[in-house]
């Protein structure tokens, strides 16, 4: 068991089991209150769906993760609304709602986008507990604690973040490195055969060697430098799925929307992923994966992976004056 599948089954269990003592003690304190108050009927409400929703979410996996992240944001936004911006739990799930969904792998993607909406639907559910509490300073209040809290998170992953920063300039030197190191082979393969070469044969290799080199490392930076610009004219060109879905769509109508999501995820992914990988993330079984890349290869008559990604590359080509790039 993977060990977000083991998170997500623990988060589910422990939210189960805490909401149902919630519900438990709501329902006694309304019995034994001298009169029923409509508050805790809609108190009782809210928590029974949240029960039956993170009972739910322990059933499929990629779905799941999906819907536990949005149940503990919104969990956190019901306790702004009736609790308050002081409240202890509010600000704890809202916490706990940017960690699960790091640890999830949510923030890897649209992370500037995702983002966005979450601060908007948080000014949103924040205006709305400062009517509901008649106190407009509440707006102000939750706005300076979410940037304590924002600036809480970026310390807490500072390292991951500055990794992130400086991951160019790792490739770089690793590359770097990578040439000494095929120098230094190449050396050393060449001085293990000084004994039976003579003096001017041996200059010969040595420079015929460092031609060799010298061309080597050109074409590797031909290389590092046309499939930077490759990427970047790919995410500028597809910078959202939607779009290559609807490009998808009208190149390749034969294919049904199982088959368009396997082929724009792998073509996104620079075909690195495996069919377990493709199946993780669209939360579908690797044997539909495999069943979809088997109709791909037919359609489009070819006989491998790799394949399809020339395919795709010279079929998109034709139609990129189409956009702005």
């Amino acid at each position: 068991m993977s060990e977000r599948r083991l998170t997500q089954i623990t988060i589910g269990i422990l939210f189960s089991f805490f909401l149902l003592i919630s519900i438990f003690f709501n329902f006694v304190i309304m019995f034994s209150s001298y009169r029923r108050q409509s508050s805790y009927d809609i108190t009782i409400i809210i928590l029974f769906v949240f029960f039956i929703s993170f009972l739910l979410s322990m059933i499929k996996e990629k779905t799941g993760m999906i819907m536990q992240v949005i149940l503990i944001l919104s969990i956190s936004y019901v306790c702004f609304i009736f609790n308050g911006e002081y409240d202890f739990f509010s600000w704890g799930f809202l916490l706990l709602f940017i960690i699960l969904s790091y640890h999830y792998g949510f923030l890897e993607n649209y992370i500037y986008t995702k983002f966005l909406i979450f601060l908007l639907s948080f000014i949103v559910v924040i205006s709305i507990t400062a009517y509901v509490h008649k106190n407009p300073f509440i707006v102000v209040i939750c706005l300076i604690y979410f940037c304590c809290v924002f600036f809480f998170c970026c310390f807490i992953f500072r390292k991951i973040v500055y990794e992130l920063f400086h991951s160019e300039k790792q490739i770089a030197d690793l590359q770097q490195m990578l040439c000494i190191k095929e120098q230094e082979l190449e050396q050393a393969r060449i001085n293990s055969k000084v004994e039976e070469l003579s003096f001017n044969n041996y200059l010969e290799l040595v420079k015929r060697i460092q031609c060799l080199e010298e061309e080597n490392n050109k074409l590797k930076l031909n290389i590092t430098t046309a499939m930077g610009n490759y990427l970047n004219k790919k995410e500028q060109l597809f910078e959202d799925k939607d779009n290559l879905s609807k490009i998808i769509e009208k190149l390749f109508p034969v294919f049904n929307s199982k088959e368009k999501r396997v082929l724009i995820d792998f073509y996104l992914s620079n075909g690195s992923k495996t069919n377990n990988e493709i199946a993780y993330d669209l939360g579908t079984t690797e044997q539909t994966v495999k069943n979809a890349f088997r109709k791909i290869f037919n359609e489009l008559q070819i006989k491998s992976r790799a394949e399809v990604l020339v395919k795709l590359d010279t079929v998109l080509s034709s139609i990129t004056n189409e956009y702005e790039i």
